[in-house]
Formats: C-alpha cells, structure tokens, sequence
C-alpha cells in the first residue's frame, strides 16, 4: 500500500512537485496530467471534481486559491484522511514561500525550486497516513501533535519561559526526539495547523546544531515571516522559538547555553525516557501494552509504543493504535451531542483496544489478548486518571 502526492498550477498544469512514500511506483507524467486534464475539464464546464474511486484506490482533488491544485492518490486510504493530508500540504507550502508567492506567482519554475525547500515537512506529513505498513518507522498521527510526559515537565517549562522571554519571544517548545516536553502558553495558543507544521519542521532539520529558517504561520501571519529558531541542547533534544528580526542566531547560540546550562543532566535524563513516552515510576496494570491519551482542544495526544521499552516490539503496538485512532476512535472527537458515542473498543487474537471519552480527552489502552473484555472499560478510566493525576506533568 502508498500514497501519492502531487500538485500542479491550476492554469496551465505544470508539474510543481510529485511524493510517494509507501510499495507504489513513481507516477509517470502521463498519468499526473490526466489526473490534472480530467480535472480542469470538469472545472471548465461548471462541474467540481472532488474525488474518485476505484476498488482500492482513492483520488482526490484540491484547488486552492485558485493558483495551485494538489492531487492525492492513496491506496485503502479514508477520502477524509486524504482531504485533511492536502489542507496540511497546502499549510506546509504557505509556511514555506508564503501565501502571496502562491497566490501571485509569475513563473512556475520558480515556484517550483523555492517548494523544494517543504518536502522534508510534506514526506513527514505523508508518514503520518496509515497505510498498514509496518517497514515505515514513523507512528505519527496527522491531526495531533505528540507530546511527552517526564517527571521534568515543569522544570524544562520554567526554563523555556526564561529562554523565550531573554530572546524577545513568546512562542517557544522544547523538543524532545520528536515529541513536545514543552511549550509556553502563547505557542498552544497557535492554530493546530501551524503547530502541527511547526514540529514537523522542526524534526527535519538534520544534524545541524542551529537553524533559523522564515517561515509564515498560515492563520496568524501568512504575509509575513517569521524565524523558526532551533538549538540542540543535547542529543535528540532541541528548543525552538518563533522570533522577530532580533536578535541573530548568534546571539541567541550565547543565550541559550547561558540559559540552559544548568540544566544538562536533566536534559540527558529526559531523552532517554522516548519511546516510552512517560516515566518508569508510573506502573500500569498488568495486561496493558500500550496506550494513546489525546487531549482534543489543543490536537495533542501522547503515545506509549509499549510498557517494556521493546523497541522491535514498540513500532507494532504503535501501528495499531494509530490504526485504531484512523477507523474508530476519530468518531470520539465529534462535539458533545445527545447521541455522540462516547466509548468504543475492539478485539482481535492478538490484542484489545478500548478507548473511551472523558470530557476533552480520549483515552485508548490497547491489552494482551487475555484480559477480559469487561474489565477494559475499569482498566481505561484507572489509567487515565493514574496518567493525568499527576500535577508535574504539563498536560
């Protein structure tokens, strides 16, 4: 199974990027402009090409603002995953070049080179689609934002507030692997959107030790740029602000070791607690083998691969709650409503899931196959409240 994206002007149907990821094929020109031709000639007779299917592929279409149309082919892939994937890819190009440049772009080969700089954060986004693989080694889940619990939450909070407030900022989050340990206040305050690109980018800034990047906040400053600040602390853990044209990345380089220097064996300490995702003081109930917390105002969720720290084993667990959050917990998100579902569960041979909403959270706990199905429910409330109790952890 894979995933396709591309996109092309909306005049014209020149090729500006194609990505797959997953067991497909390169698409040939020939098919991305028969995609693109069978979907300006329904435009040009009144018609709105959305979607369409065949027996395990889906295409959808997205032209936005009236400048750029970015198709979508995945196989055994949900059309509201794939329309959700291309609001985020268009959020990514807009972060990257601006909505102006989009809107108004006079050539398209420009256009072309200046979007080269966005596959890294569209080839992340595409991992995050469910495609039943298991070789890929991302579990991310495209909506949300994974955050880590450490029993140093507030400690790196403190610190971060400190380090954002010296840089004249007030966005900033702390990064640890891939997964948020910490953020101010303003920075949740955000679109879930841009945080969700935000860490996206973040992630893929390779093995430099510092990077200012402009990028435009596709809700709050599509028109403007901003920097995206980011420096390595430790070893897989970073801190990242958005800032204004002071001060220069070297200045805040001095800053920031100033700031968090003291701070360097808990930093140490706190990397270690990833794909785990919360500490080894927190004892769960025998029979647990992983779980998924969202935390639904704010599209932020926090993932446990598994209670043993198995890595091998860590990346199956996570395939199937991400699997489980794609077909049947996504249906707990909805508003509050005289008949909204507010528990669901499955069962298999191999394992059981139960998730359940309670008030703005949903929480999934996925067990070994022996614990009895009635028990899950007593199970999955114990275990959200033994997880949010905890008043160190900054959820």
């Amino acid at each position: 199974m894979g995933l396709h994206l591309m996109s092309l002007t909306a005049s014209g149907g020149l090729p500006l990027f194609s990505r797959k990821i997953g067991a497909v094929e390169s698409l040939p020109f020939s098919t991305m402009a028969s995609l693109n031709g069978v979907h300006m000639f329904c435009n040009s007779h009144g018609c709105e090409l959305k979607n369409v299917y065949t027996e395990d592929t889906t295409v959808v279409w997205k032209t936005l603002e009236d400048s750029i149309t970015l198709i979508a082919v995945g196989v055994c892939t949900q059309e509201s995953v794939l329309n959700e994937l291309l609001d985020f890819a268009f959020g990514a190009l807009v972060m990257i070049v601006g909505l102006e440049e989009i809107r108004m772009h006079r050539s398209a080969e420009r256009l072309k080179r200046d979007l080269r700089i966005s596959y890294p954060v569209l080839d992340r986004l595409m991992e995050c689609i469910d495609l039943g693989n298991q070789s890929l080694s991302s579990s991310d889940i495209l909506s949300l934002v994974p955050v880590v619990f450490t029993p140093e939450n507030s400690l790196l909070l403190n610190c971060l507030e400190v380090w954002t407030e010296v840089i004249n900022s007030q966005f900033g989050c702390v990064v640890v692997e891939n997964s948020i340990a910490a953020a101010t206040s303003a920075w949740w305050e955000l679109d879930a959107h841009e945080r969700k690109l935000l860490q996206l980018l973040i992630m893929s800034s390779g093995g430099v030790t510092a990077t200012d990047i402009p990028v435009f906040l596709p809700q709050k400053s599509p028109t403007v740029p901003f920097r995206l600040v980011s420096c390595m602390l430790v070893s897989g853990v970073w801190v990242s602000a958005l800032c204004g044209p002071a001060p220069s990345l070297s200045q805040i380089e001095r800053l920031t070791a100033e700031c968090w220097k003291h701070v360097t064996e808990v930093l140490k300490s706190v990397s270690s607690i990833v794909p785990r995702n919360f500490p080894q003081s927190i004892i769960l109930q025998q029979g647990i083998i992983g779980f998924l917390l969202i935390n639904i105002p704010l599209s932020k969720y926090v993932m446990s691969n598994t209670v043993s720290n198995n890595k091998k084993e860590s990346r199956s667990n996570c395939d199937v709650l991400r699997t489980f959050f794609y077909e049947s917990a996504t249906s707990l998100t909805s508003p509050h409503g005289e008949h909204a579902a507010l528990e669901t569960y499955w069962c298999s041979e191999y394992h059981k899931i139960y998730a359940m909403r309670i008030e703005d959270e949903i929480m999934c706990v996925l067990f070994s196959s022996n614990i009895p199905t009635p028990t899950m429910r007593i199970l999955t409330r114990e275990t959200h409240a033994l997880l949010t109790g905890d008043k160190h952890f900054c959820w």
